[in-house]
């Protein structure tokens, strides 16, 4: 008498393959997602997060001092000076407008003066030689506005600036 061997159908180990191929996908998917929320995370952490007890460098607190310096001078009417902290035929905008040639901003800066021009700087954040300030403009103004410098490397000259 022979006996019959169980005969298991073809499609079953396919199937289990296919059955751990998708937990391993769903796995994959899992660390994938969690990874991209991670470097988002870390990313707004190191841009608007804390100073994290991390003191600013010698040229990252000069890089402030001249920012102040620049808006005094813009808030004193001050064109010379606030020219004098950008570099010759340094790109500046301000809304709609462009300076490039030497001596356009300090006739600029004269002209809005003039209209009781005043402004304020309430917050800072460095990124490398870029400082993204809110400004008020005019200086008791009641909300911010978003403003982006970018600095030399030693902190005493603005290359330009771009104010929203």
């Amino acid at each position: 008498m022979e006996t019959m061997e169980r005969v298991e159908p073809a499609e079953a180990p396919l199937d289990r393959q296919i059955l751990t191929l998708r937990k391993r996908d769903r796995w994959l998917a899992w660390l994938a997602g969690i990874l991209a929320v991670a470097v988002l995370a870390m990313g707004a952490w190191m841009i608007f997060g804390g100073d994290g007890g991390e003191s600013l460098t010698a040229e990252q607190e000069q890089m402030l001092v001249t920012i102040d310096d620049y808006l005094a001078a813009w808030n004193a009417g001050d064109g010379a000076a606030a020219e004098a902290l950008m570099r010759p035929s340094s790109y500046h905008d301000n809304g709609g407008s462009r300076y490039e040639a030497d001596g356009a901003l300090e006739t600029f800066i004269g002209q809005v003066h003039s209209m009781g021009f005043s402004v304020s700087r309430t917050d800072a954040r460095i990124v490398g030689t870029y400082v993204f300030s809110t400004e008020r403009i005019p200086a008791d103004a009641a909300y911010d506005r978003p403003s982006l410098y970018h600095m030399s490397a030693d902190g005493k000259t603005i290359l330009s600036h771009l104010a929203l």
